[in-house]
């Protein structure tokens, strides 16, 4: 089930201002949590307006890992004019920053996907205030 504009809109403003893009993106173009916190400003085409998905964010027990997306393939979404303006402004407002994780494989060894712990949506869903009225 889809989520209503207004309940996108309350799970944006519980976010902090740094952190407000996260839902947009993943509203305004579907991804999926882990893919969104997976990208790189290269991963957005302005001209073409499109995202390439190209890893996500796993967490690999306590740890977190970059790996392919779901079914280990990447993937072209569509970008609208107002998310490319969004995400623009967003980055000439606070940057980007540079993040460093091991690719699948922790210590050398690679992780049995049945470890693969799934990231929860219940902190969105508190932030939001969803839960609590």
């Amino acid at each position: 089930m889809a989520w209503s504009d207004e309940t996108v809109d309350r799970i944006v403003q519980a976010h902090p201002e740094e952190f407000r893009l996260i839902p947009i993106i993943g509203s305004a173009a579907g991804l999926r949590q882990g893919e969104m916190l997976g990208l790189s400003v290269d991963d957005f085409d302005f001209e073409d307006l499109v995202i390439r998905v190209r890893r996500q964010v796993k967490r690999l027990g306590k740890e977190y890992a970059f790996a392919l997306p779901k079914n280990d393939r990447e993937r072209i979404v569509p970008m609208s004019t107002s998310l490319a303006k969004m995400v623009k402004t967003h980055i000439a407002r606070f940057g980007t920053t540079k993040i460093s994780l091991p690719w699948e494989r922790l210590d050398g060894e690679i992780q049995d996907p049945s470890s693969y712990d799934r990231p929860g949506r219940r902190w969105i869903v508190d932030w939001s205030g969803l839960l609590h009225g």
